[in-house]
């Protein structure tokens, strides 16, 4: 890797990760522009064997990432395959050794697989790993571009938040009805697919197609939400010429206690009310997860920097980031890293795979959560 990657950092650190649904893989640059690459389970978790036991409560591991004496001093160490609560790791003193707050179970084998949960997001322990910063002591200054499948998985194995709809009354029923197409063309029963909602109002108001008011807004009575799981998706008839409804209906939403409102005028300001809804209803199915999340990194980063990639292959700050920008940034990583691979190899038309694993449903059945075919070309632009 050319020192060019850091030249803008120099005295800290610059950090990549990829976070899948099961894996998370990071590429680190340190301050003498030395790389250093690391693979962690997405769960925030090292697994590892177990190779000796001293006493009960003392015992000796080895794991793929050498780490540092007290890295994982205070995290929970448990044995894979087997029933029981996890055991509080008291004592870290050298790289392989650690000590137990409780013994382990009789009979327990050498050669077991162990597991070392952490309580941080995959991305920050991958990046302690690679500066050697044990839990508890900050992280040194670095830079952090991220993408991340998280919304992804979210949304494909639905696993995201409680979104009621708030729309022009009369419209309740928009996304059940959606657009009328039909894949299975010949089908006698056609199965449609459920709307992300779990609930929808009418708002008594109305614009024209000018964005003029037909129908002054009444703002109603929301009953505020009762766990951070639940958000708010606000779409209004015509607001893309005319948001005003919009931004009373979310300040008030707002103030009655909704933390997670997503607005149609804000993020997809189209004429047609269809996808204009569908996309506020994806961005606030995704926000409560994708907010917990990047908010949890960018905590740990302290004094550094923050970037994650959205869909189109970019990157932006935190503040600039919606939920819905999230669906594709995983696999917008894999097509922008083979673009550039393809011109440093001399070739300006490649053909990139990205292939994940089978992620269940809510169903009990399986589905393919990415299985992208890019034809991409890496000539400039």
């Amino acid at each position: 890797m050319s020192n060019d990657a850091t030249d803008g950092q120099k005295g800290g650190w610059h950090v990549w990760v990829d976070t899948g649904g099961t894996f998370t893989d990071c590429l680190a640059a340190d301050p003498h522009g030395r790389t250093h690459r690391f693979k962690v389970l997405s769960s925030s978790c090292l697994r590892g064997t177990l190779t000796a036991i001293d006493s009960p409560t003392e015992i000796a591991i080895q794991l793929p990432q050498p780490l540092i004496a007290g890295f994982a001093l205070g995290q929970q160490f448990r044995l894979l395959g087997q029933a029981g609560e996890p055991i509080k790791i008291t004592g870290h003193d050298s790289p392989n050794e650690l000590r137990l707050l409780k013994p382990l179970p009789g009979g327990t084998p050498l050669d077991q697989a162990i597991e070392i949960a952490f309580d941080v997001e995959a991305p920050i322990l991958a990046s302690r790993i690679a500066t050697g910063t044990p839990a508890g002591q900050a992280l040194p200054p670095m830079v952090m571009h991220l993408a991340t499948t998280r919304g992804t998985n979210a949304l494909l194995e639905e696993k995201g938040a409680e979104v009621t709809l708030f729309i022009t009354r009369g419209f309740e029923d928009l996304l059940v009805i959606g657009d009328q197409k039909r894949p299975d063309l010949f089908a006698l029963n056609v199965q449609k697919q459920a709307p992300l909602t779990t609930n929808a109002v009418g708002i008594d108001e109305r614009l024209d197609a000018l964005g003029q008011i037909l129908r002054s807004l009444n703002l109603p009575q929301p009953n505020p939400p009762k766990n951070e799981n639940q958000s708010a998706a606000v779409v209004c008839l015509h607001s893309h010429r005319n948001p005003e409804h919009e931004q009373r209906l979310t300040k008030h939403l707002r103030d009655a206690g909704w933390k997670h409102v997503s607005v149609s005028s804000d993020l997809a300001a189209v004429i047609k009310v269809l996808p204009r809804a569908e996309t506020t209803v994806v961005d606030a199915y995704l926000s409560p997860i994708m907010t917990r999340y990047l908010e949890g990194v960018e905590r740990e980063l302290a004094s550094g920097k923050l970037h994650v990639m959205t869909s189109a292959g970019g990157l932006v700050s935190l503040a600039d980031y919606r939920a819905k920008d999230s669906l594709l940034s995983g696999p917008a990583g894999g097509v922008v890293g083979a673009a550039m691979a393809g011109r440093q190899s001399g070739f300006d038309r490649i053909i990139g795979f990205d292939m994940a694993a089978r992620a269940p449903t809510s169903a009990g059945s399986t589905a393919t959560s990415i299985t992208n075919t890019n034809i991409a070309s890496a000539a400039p632009g």
